[in-house]
Order: structure tokens, then sequence, then C-alpha cells
């Protein structure tokens, strides 16, 4: 919960500038884990739960292998809860977009990316990890069926990551007058095949779809 609290520090022109950072801004930027470290510090007394703040808020933007920042000249393997809620928050970053940053990734698009940073920028095995929570689609994906139908993913399928249950929001016309949810393991009897199987994601701002209204 903590781990950016060090922005309330920074200056509010910065934290909600549109376009990119110039130099001197992302300076400013990077002191946001010691402020951090500083503001935890000043309001809290020093506890195993404090401790672990503190370090989390400190280390998130560093990566498996030290480099990122803020700077460091020691050798050791970065906490557990860091390597975690670098995971997450890069994830969160890619996706959801931050003010100064570039236009949002699609949820795979993102996880393909991340994995190609696996063993430098995140722990592998909690990276594996959190790809299986979230499936190969993770929720808010929206995909474009074989049935010609488009689909935004509700969850995954743990025990089948391609074939989370997903909720059908137009049909092959581009129409759908009742949101359906469908599981997309179900086998059709007649031909001993899948019902429906996903063809590839799809961009939505392509099609300005407002996927917050789907998930539930």
């Amino acid at each position: 919960m903590f781990h950016d609290i060090g922005k309330v520090k920074l200056p509010l022109n910065i934290l909600n500038k549109q376009g990119e950072l110039n130099e001197q801004e992302w300076e400013e930027i990077k002191k946001h884990p010691m402020l951090g470290v500083k503001t935890l510090l000043s309001k809290r007394s020093l506890d195993r739960f404090s401790t672990r703040a503190m370090v989390v808020s400190f280390e998130h933007h560093l990566k498996l292998d030290l480099s990122g920042y803020p700077q460091v000249s020691f050798k050791k393997d970065l906490n557990l809860f860091t390597r975690i809620v670098t995971i997450a928050d890069v994830y969160d970053s890619m996706t959801s977009g931050r003010v100064y940053a570039r236009t949002p990734l699609t949820p795979d698009e993102a996880l393909r990316k991340m994995l190609e940073k696996e063993g430098k920028s995140f722990d592998p095995v909690l990276l594996k990890v959190f790809i299986n929570m979230l499936g190969i689609y993770p929720a808010g994906s929206v995909v474009l069926l074989d049935t010609g139908e488009v689909g935004v993913v509700m969850k995954a399928n743990p025990a089948e990551l391609s074939r989370p249950e997903v909720a059908i929001i137009a049909d092959k016309t581009g129409k759908r007058d009742k949101i359906e949810t469908v599981d997309l393991t179900k086998i059709d009897e007649r031909t001993g095949k899948h019902k429906r199987t996903i063809l590839k994601t799809i961009d939505p701002r392509q099609y300005k779809l407002d996927i917050a209204r789907y998930i539930y």
C-alpha cells in the first residue's frame, strides 16, 4: 500500500503533467523511493510492518539485477515483497498508463513485454506465478472469437489458461442486445470441438470500448 507514498512529497505539476517528462522532472520523480522511506519513518513507529514498508518503498524501482533507481552499491537479493510489488506495479503502469507515460498496453502485450525481461528486471519464478494467476488473457482483455463474436475476459481459468471465462459484448454483426458470459471450455456435442476459441486480442481503444463497464 505504501510503496509510492513518497510521491506525496513531489510537486503536483510534475505528477499531473501530460506527456513525457524532461530530464529534470525525471530526476524529481526518481526521488520518491527515498522520500517514501522518510515519510514512513516520520509517521510510524518502527516495527516489522513499517520496516518492511520502508524496504519496499526504497527498492521497488530497483530491478532484479539492481539496475534502476535509486542507485545502490550493495549486492544483495531484493526483498521478497519488493519483487512482488515490482511486478504488480509495472503491470499496472503498462496497462493503465500513467499521466506522463505512453498509451497503455493491452494486458497480454504487457505480460509479453515483461516476460522478455524475466531474470533481469523481474524474478522469473514470481513472474510465472503472476501470469498463471492472471492467465494468458488477463481480466479486461478484449478478444475476438472464432465465431466472430467479441468478448471481454472476466476471469482466468487456471486449469486451461487459453480458455478463460468471457463476456460476449458483440456478435459477428457488431450488435449484442444482452451481455452473455460464456465458458470457453464448453464442447459442442455435435462436433466434439470447443464451441468458442479465442483467435486474437483486440485493442479496445480502436473501438472506443470502456472495459470498466463490463468488469464486475
